[in-house]
């Protein structure tokens, strides 16, 4: 009879795994050509999986012409609201913020996430906007500070704050960054359909488990004395345990991204079913994303698109037909 054996797998590169801090996905810059300045990111969140009928009419495709069922994820995207704009410079190696400009009529729920400045008004303002204009030598990038608007979705009150840098050069990102201070952007603004994003959130958190769920080791034996389900950490030398034995810890609640997610399509029909989604609730006359395949998370969780950062065109083209929750 064969061996049976099952060493650790899952890859060292994400430990540790625990929790993440924060649940506001990171949205970094990236350099994509003929794109114009636009944001690089944007947020939404996550109502649900749901299954699309659709032609395939990807070229020399398997499946060329024929109807298709293609498992895909809808996220709930109301527009972000533009509250601030963040100046980074770089004195020595790093970027560090250098000003940042709060608009002096910002939404109430905002009080709910930070605390906002009562001195803050036009003309503080303008002399910021003034002070940036005579040192644009010294500033490297530009930053939209942003908030969700959860309360559209009736999810919560309290909304998110995100950084979403700007594409182009410094001036290009000043000038855009000026005309929409106070101003709301939608994610037809940043995205297009049939094109490759990247997204990032939270897994859902499974607490902490042993190491045979964690890690996929096997089980002891039955006629095995002693625990059936763990693993020897420690060898006689060296004495002393490797972070690399695979033990009982956090499984979920970290923050992952995943590359190359096809956006099929971006629309404000009304498709909620009768009843609401489940674990979401309604989405009414809401813009939404339908994104090709699963996305971490649970329902409800705040997800960042931001562009791919190896491919934007897709070769894989589909023509939608049916859309069944």
């Amino acid at each position: 009879m064969a061996k049976k054996t099952k060493p650790r797998c899952g890859s060292l590169a994400y430990s540790p795994r625990k929790r993440v801090s924060r649940v506001v996905p990171r949205i970094r810059k990236i350099e994509v050509k003929n794109l114009g300045t636009v944001p690089l990111g944007f947020a939404g969140y996550k109502v649900g999986m749901a299954q699309i009928m659709a032609i395939d009419i990807t070229p020399n495709s398997p499946t060329n012409k024929i109807s298709v069922a293609i498992p895909c994820t809808i996220i709930a995207t109301p527009p972000l609201k533009i509250f601030g704009i963040r100046f980074y410079h770089k004195p020595y190696i790093h970027l560090m913020p250098y000003t940042e400009i709060i608009s002096e009529k910002p939404d109430k729920d905002l009080n709910r996430a930070i605390h906002l400045s009562k001195n803050n008004n036009s003309e503080a303002v303008l002399k910021k906007f003034e002070e940036i204009e005579k040192n644009k030598d010294e500033i490297t990038e530009v930053k939209l500070l942003c908030c969700t608007n959860p309360r559209i979705l009736s999810i919560k009150k309290k909304p998110d704050i995100l950084e979403i840098p700007i594409c182009g050069d410094v001036n290009a990102q000043i000038n855009f960054a000026k005309e929409n201070f106070g101003k709301e952007i939608n994610v037809d603004n940043t995205f297009k359909e049939n094109t490759v994003i990247a997204i990032s959130g939270v897994t859902k958190g499974k607490g902490w488990q042993g190491p045979v769920k964690r890690w996929g080791i096997i089980t002891q034996g039955r006629k095995v004395t002693g625990k059936r389900r763990h693993c020897p950490i420690n060898p006689v030398t060296p004495r002393h345990t490797s972070w690399r034995a695979p033990q009982g810890g956090q499984v979920g609640y970290h923050m992952r991204t995943e590359a190359n997610k096809i956006l099929l399509k971006i629309s404000k029909d009304n498709i909620t079913p009768k009843g609401g989604f489940l674990n979401f609730g309604v989405l009414n006359d809401i813009k939404y994303v339908i994104v090709k395949g699963s996305i971490p998370g649970p329902a409800k969780r705040i997800i960042g698109l931001s562009f791919n950062p190896y491919k934007i065109e897709t070769k894989e083209k589909y023509e939608l037909k049916e859309l069944i929750v």
